[in-house]
């Protein structure tokens, strides 16, 4: 268990489980010192988790995880110390929202034209007027049907199968970026992003570098040439090698130097909070 947890999501994620006030209690219990509400390009939880934090004796560092693009690549940028007041951040979250409900139609077509499965996607929007509908939410649903029971493309997801583990290989073997029901959404550009967290108070660090850049790491050194200022350098989807690349690279360049589990709750059984692997914590915070 380490002392800080850096990137936390909550309900105001698209595919977060708990309450700000529930998620700060179970980092009190756990011993959290230090946390991060960093919510998928949603500020909507900041408020209340400083409030509760000083309840708590926590200390909550406002931040974002912004999803943008970099030379057709998807990344993640994460923010911190951002002015969660400024009114460019909710600007981002209904662009994003809109574009989501735009293309959720075209995954579900894409997913049911490679697959044997059944799945009716017009029941499905309207069962949820006004979330983003993930891939989690999706499988979901389709394992839940019973026209489905025979389908042969669900059985690594069912209870025993090669992928039942976590709800969200759902969405890394099929909506992914390369999949084959990937619909890509415009998110805004790396460069825009940075200047967006920047301009609003706050530090721009690039979020779990070894997932988006695993096959092409050592373009890292292009986004901080573009503008970034720190690295999360231990997560719990790094490998050792991976952490110990990107904290040379930090250390080198003179970064700030970060960590986070990536908690969701549900989505992410194996993600708990405030538990990664990490070597040290000399020089990691915000």
């Amino acid at each position: 268990m380490n002392s800080l947890d850096l990137h936390i999501h909550s309900k105001y994620s698209c595919d977060g489980q708990y309450a700000i006030r529930d998620i700060l209690q179970m980092a009190a219990d756990c011993g959290l010192k230090t946390i991060a509400i960093t919510d998928h390009n949603s500020v909507k939880g900041v408020a209340e988790a400083l409030a509760v934090g000083r309840e708590q004796g926590i200390k909550v560092v406002p931040g974002i995880e912004i999803d943008c693009t970099f030379d057709e690549i998807d990344l993640h940028l994460l923010g911190y110390h951002i002015d969660a007041a400024d009114p460019r951040f909710d600007e981002l979250e209904d662009d994003v929202f809109r574009q989501d409900r735009a293309v959720t139609r075209i995954r579900m077509e894409k997913l049911l034209a490679h697959t044997d499965i059944k799945l009716d996607a017009d029941a499905l929007l309207a069962k949820w007027p006004d979330k983003i509908i993930t891939a989690e939410m999706i499988a979901e649903e389709i394992l839940s049907m019973p026209e489905n029971d025979q389908s042969e493309f669900l059985v690594p997801y069912r209870p025993g199968g090669s992928r039942s583990d976590s709800p969200v290989h759902f969405h890394w073997d099929n909506f992914a970026q390369g999949k084959i029901a990937y619909a890509p959404v415009r998110y805004i550009p790396f460069q825009d992003a940075v200047v967006l967290i920047k301009s609003a108070g706050g530090i721009p660090v690039i979020a779990h570098a070894g997932v988006n850049l695993r096959c092409c790491l050592e373009r890292v050194s292009e986004l901080i040439d573009t503008g970034a200022e720190g690295l999360e350098i231990y997560n719990t989807y790094h490998t050792a090698e991976e952490s110990r690349y990107l904290r040379r690279i930090a250390k080198d360049r003179h970064l700030a130097m970060t960590c986070g589990s990536d908690f969701h709750g549900k989505n992410k059984p194996n993600v708990q909070l405030g538990v990664f692997p990490m070597e040290t914590d000399d020089g990691l915070g915000i």
